[in-house]
């Protein structure tokens, strides 16, 4: 049996357990961007962190919900801008057959997902009178630019930015699973989960509305419980006894 080092990859690698990088993107407008950056992020953060549906959709899925599910479980979706992007959305509309890149956005903001904008080939951010109604959320994400003459650097900026989303994604997992308890005075205690001790979960995930509550019922129980002894205390005192009659 023979142990090693973690390396640093592995480190990252497991940071990305808690979802994936969606590529989102149409072939006829970023085809060859959209591998390129596949490639890219795969030599950093691995083959099973990055989902393109080049590589990631096996034979005989069902593509809509197939794709669906994996948005909804996605960490971060990057959605390739370029030049002919808005032409072929406005095209599209008017075809019966479904548009996936436009459910993919729309399963994204229903999900509230972290959505990374990125233009190639000098092509613009839409703005929201460009988009359906559906997506407009879209126009409010702040984006990037790759450009052919900058790519390393720019890459290893979004790297570096998916790499900090991912290290949230897992402290708020951490947390998800802690145990919360809270006091009489109604503050929130951190707990024990094995040799870590761990903030509550009530404070991101349920704010502190869950905290107070649990604070305001413990109170009442409490006062319940007094009231309950002084009522007890009261029925236990003997009558007063009869004065002897005056003579």
């Amino acid at each position: 049996f023979e142990t090693r080092k973690p390396k640093a990859c592995d480190t990252q690698r497991e940071t990305l357990m808690s979802g994936k990088i969606f590529i989102n993107y149409r072939r006829a407008d970023s085809g060859a961007w959209a591998q390129t950056l596949r490639n890219k992020l795969v030599a950093h953060f691995g083959e099973h962190a990055v989902f393109h549906d080049l590589t990631g959709v096996p034979l005989g899925a069902r593509l809509r919900p197939f794709i669906a599910a994996h948005v909804a479980d996605c960490v971060a979706m990057i959605t390739l801008i370029g030049p002919q992007w808005l032409k072929i959305l406005r095209e599209r509309a008017g075809v019966d057959s479904p548009d996936h890149v436009l459910i993919e956005i729309e399963v994204a903001l229903t999900y509230s997902k972290r959505i990374i904008p990125v233009m190639v080939e000098g092509a613009a951010m839409p703005t929201e009178a460009d988009l359906p109604h559906s997506i407009r959320g879209l126009a409010d994400c702040a984006g990037m630019a790759l450009t052919p003459q900058h790519i390393d650097v720019e890459i290893e900026g979004l790297v570096a930015h998916l790499g900090r989303i991912f290290d949230t994604a897992k402290a708020e997992n951490r947390l998800a699973d802690s145990h919360v308890e809270v006091t009489t005075g109604g503050m929130p205690k951190l707990v024990a989960k094995g040799n870590v001790f761990s903030k509550p979960s009530v404070v991101v995930n349920q704010g502190p509305l869950r905290a107070a509550h649990a604070a305001d019922m413990a109170a009442q129980k409490q006062a319940d419980t007094s009231r309950r002894q002084r009522l007890t205390q009261v029925s236990e005192i003997p009558p007063a006894a009869n004065k002897p009659d005056e003579p």
